[in-house]
Formats: C-alpha cells, structure tokens, sequence
C-alpha cells in the first residue's frame, strides 16, 4: 500500500463533532495490484498543530523514516526502532519531532534539556562531568574557545549538532566526537527504575525554578521515557513505577518579601531613563503597571493599544522569544509566537486597562504611532529588536545599584518580578479576582490564587502609604478613571488583612 497524497480537509476551522471542534486529516492510497486508490479520514485533532503532525506522520511512513510504516488498514504506525544506546535512541526521537511536534520556537529549550539526558546517562561518571564542564564553556556566542581535547569537541558537536538534523558536511572533528558520546553512552537496558528516579531527582531538583524544573522533566524527558515504553525498547515497568512526585507548591509562589513597591519600581526605571534613554523607563512601568512577562514586553507596538470607552488599553497577544541559531531552519534567532497559555490551551488576547498617568506617558512616547504603526517600540540604538539577554544585565545592575542597598531582600530578582508587581498592586487596590485573572492571563482563577496565596497573605509588608502623596508617584489608587472602570478603590491594609485572615 503506497500514499498518494495527504491533507488536512479543513485547515481553515475545525469542524464541529459530537466531542467538540475537531480537524481531519484525508490522506489517498494506492491498494496496488490495478485497484482504485482508496481514501481515509481521520476527524480525530483539537489542535491544527496535531493535524499536521499526523500529516507528517504519514509522510514519513511513505518512505518508512525512523520504523513509521502503513498498516493494513493504511494507517501509520512505528515499529521498534532497536537503537542500543540512550542517545542513539535520542537522535531517532528527536529527528522524528523535528518538523512536527517541535516548532522553531520550543526547539532551543528542548533539544538543550534532551542534551542534558544526554550528558547524565553517560559512563563513566568522570567523564560525565567533564562534559558537562565543557557543555557551559560551549555555548553559541563569539567568545566561545575553540575545542582541543575530545570532551571539548563532545560539547561543541552536542551544542552545534547534537540531536538535530545533521548538516550535509560534517568535519572530522565532529564525526569523532558523536563517536566519542556513543561510545560512552549507557545501554537502554541500563535504563532501570533506580536510573531513572535519579534522573527525575537530577531534573527537578536543579538550580531553576521548581516549576520550571518539573515542567522540563514531565514535558521534554518523560514524553522520551514514554516513547520508547511505546516502541517497547524499554520495559513499561520502568517509568510507570515511579513513585509520584508531589508538587512543592511552596516554593512556587512569589515571595512577598522579594516584590518591589511603586517607589522602588520608579527607582528602577529611572536608572533606565538615565542609561538607557526615556522610552525605557515607560518600558520598566509598563511591565509593571500592566504585569506583563519581559517577552511580552519586548514585543509592544503601536497597534498594540486601543481606545474603548475613554481609556487606553494594551492588548497582549503576542511575546518575543529567542533561539539559538542551530535550531532555526531559516537561521533566525527571533520568534514571534502567542503569549503563554495551559497546555492544549491557545490563550486568549488580555486587554488590560492602563492607569491615567500612563496612558499620558504612553501617549507623549507613540504620539501618531498610538494605535497604527506595527513597528517594535523597544528596540535597540540601531532600530532591531532589543535583545532579552540586555535588557536582564540592565535589570541586573539597576537593582544592585538603587534597589539592594536600602532593601537586601531584593537581591537577585529578575525581571519577572515586574509581572509579580503588577500583580500584587491590582491585589491591593481591590480589584476584582476574576478580573486580575484576565488581566493576568491566568489559565484559571483557582491555579492563579494558589499560586498568589503567600502574596495575598503579606500584603501587608507591601508599603502602598502615600501612593498619592507625591505627582510623580500618582498611581492606580488615585485614578478615579480606572476605578469607575473596574470598581476599584485603595483600601484599609490592615483591615483587608483581618478580613482575608477571618474568612
């Protein structure tokens, strides 16, 4: 049985099912033997994403790539691949998600934790660490050492290469290298229950965020571990007998201590006038005042704020994001993709109201641009994009400079801590729950209070006093316009606090 041909018969709108809004697939084949083709359908994704990755699927089992072959009844299916080591078993993985389930956008960060896998199932562990060593000295910039011994060419073929399609030339340097990985990589038998829990205790325990670690070994390591159960390389014993991992919902929430106050926010951005020029310090209050992610901020345009009912508003919809230049099929290191969202969940455009100060301040910046032209606001001296990395280093050393002097507790945080600001201040000023929740861009109200629970609690280290008292300072409390808007009002601390403890 040959495939014809393969498309996705709606790729405009999903079409509606008895179990929601779904896109199909037809894909024609050629029984052979003189009969007419014959056609398939498969009405069976949510997403126009896993749409084409079954598209790509069927393509790949026309020409039998990585064990996918068509079944008798025309339908793709992989065979065991029988790769002997991890990261044999990790090249197949990875060249099979390439162009399907791995966008440009994700694949720096994917690829980079799958490289990871990588460094830790290598023997001996001396050699391990070693790698691992080299893997930082490694990294794409222009101040990189050229490699000499071969666990320096093992972390420059892993950084530039590894786990990717191969390029047609590769140096002999190179070659020798992926041998040199292989040969050191353990068997997949080796690949026991008491492996893997060190694995899992390897990932989330690391030096990121806990969050962001668990996210990392449920959403790149285990779909890996799950794959090869699948292809009956490993034994599903393996991973299904892991003891569960509870959540460490402390050490998730921001740390109310570590939330800069409005003051301590104008500090910051006006060593960002100064340095920088003006247009960075509206940056610095937008990302606050607005609570938006460092990427989304980046990504601001002039057709990124509208007018509706007197007042200005911003919509969020899109974020910035950068990728190693290996990862890009077009060499491109700049993305521009939609705001985060919950998982198998395309998140929604926020339309966040701004106070009235700063719709002033944004509107003396944009002038005619308000509202019509599509360029980037925050851009570099030259007119490109503003790179994440510079805007973080001039993060860095404003809070060392203004902020930790006077307040110590704030060493440290990261740009990030805008988003947790804005947040914090629409908490305080008694805005209501459901809508910081679109504000925010929280998948649910209920993960977006848990999450705030330590904020809302110590709210009242958070020194709003006298956010009025100076014109420089006029803040969300005395703008009657937003409070006319959302029913807003500065509210008694104090009395806030008993009333949230009694209930």
């Amino acid at each position: 049985m040959r495939l014809l041909a393969a498309w996705i018969g709606n790729d405009r709108k999903a079409v509606r099912t008895a179990r929601g809004p779904r896109y199909q697939v037809r894909w024609r084949l050629d029984p052979g033997a003189g009969r007419r083709p014959v056609e398939r359908k498969a009405t069976e994704f949510r997403t126009l994403a896993a749409a084409r990755a079954f598209v790509e699927r069927l393509e790949r089992a026309e020409y039998g790539v990585d064990g996918w072959r068509l079944d008798a009844d025309g339908r793709p299916t992989q065979e065991p691949v029988g790769a002997t080591s991890v990261f044999a078993a990790l090249e197949v993985y990875a060249a099979s998600r390439w162009n399907s389930v791995w966008q440009t956008a994700s694949r720096s960060k994917v690829r980079m934790r799958l490289v990871e896998l990588v460094v830790r199932t290598l023997e001996p562990r001396g050699e391990r660490d070693a790698l691992a060593a080299a893997l930082e000295e490694q990294r794409p910039d222009r101040r990189r050492a050229e490699p000499r011994a071969p666990v320096e060419w093992a972390a420059r073929y892993l950084r530039d290469h590894g786990l990717r399609p191969a390029p047609a030339e590769m140096g002999d340097e190179m070659a020798a290298a992926r041998r040199w990985i292989e040969a050191r990589s353990i068997p997949l038998t080796a690949l026991t229950m008491e492996r893997v829990a060190e694995l899992r205790d390897h990932f989330t325990r690391s030096s990121l965020a806990p969050q962001t670690a668990r996210t990392y070994w449920s959403g790149t390591v285990m779909p890996f571990l799950t794959w090869l159960v699948d292809t009956e390389q490993i034994g599903r014993g393996v991973v299904k007998a892991l003891p569960k991992q509870r959540r460490d919902v402390e050490n998730e929430r921001p740390d109310p201590r570590r939330v800069p106050e409005p003051s301590q926010v104008e500090l910051v951005a006006a060593h960002f006038a100064e340095h920088h020029g003006d247009k960075w310090a509206t940056f610095v209050r937008l990302a606050t005042w607005c609570a938006l992610r460092i990427s989304e901020a980046l990504d601001l345009r002039g057709t990124s704020f509208f007018e509706q009912r007197g007042r200005l508003y911003l919509r969020v919809a899109t974020q910035q994001r950068r990728v190693t230049g290996v990862d890009s099929d077009d060499g491109a290191t700049l993305v521009r993709t939609g705001t985060k969202a919950a998982r198998d969940r395309q998140a929604r455009p926020r339309e966040v109201p701004l106070p009235r100060w700063l719709e002033r301040e944004v509107r003396e910046l944009l002038g005619a641009r308000l509202g019509a032209d599509g360029t980037l606001i925050f851009t570099g001296p030259r007119g490109a994009a503003a790179p994440a990395e510079a805007v973080r280093r001039w993060w860095r050393e404003a809070v060392d400079e203004v902020l930790v002097p006077a307040a110590p507790d704030l060493a440290g945080i990261t740009p990030h801590a805008m988003r947790h600001a804005g947040m914090t201040y629409w908490f305080a000023q008694g805005v209501d729950h459901k809508r910081i929740q679109l504000w925010g861009g929280w998948a649910s109200l209920r993960v977006m209070l848990d999450t705030y629970r330590g904020v809302l609690d110590g709210l009242e280290e958070v020194d709003l006093a006298g956010i009025d008292s100076d014109g420089s300072l006029s803040r969300l409390g005395g703008d009657p316009g937003l409070a006319e808007c959302v029913g807003a009002k500065v509210v008694d601390l104090s009395a806030w606090r008993r009333r949230g403890s009694a209930g």
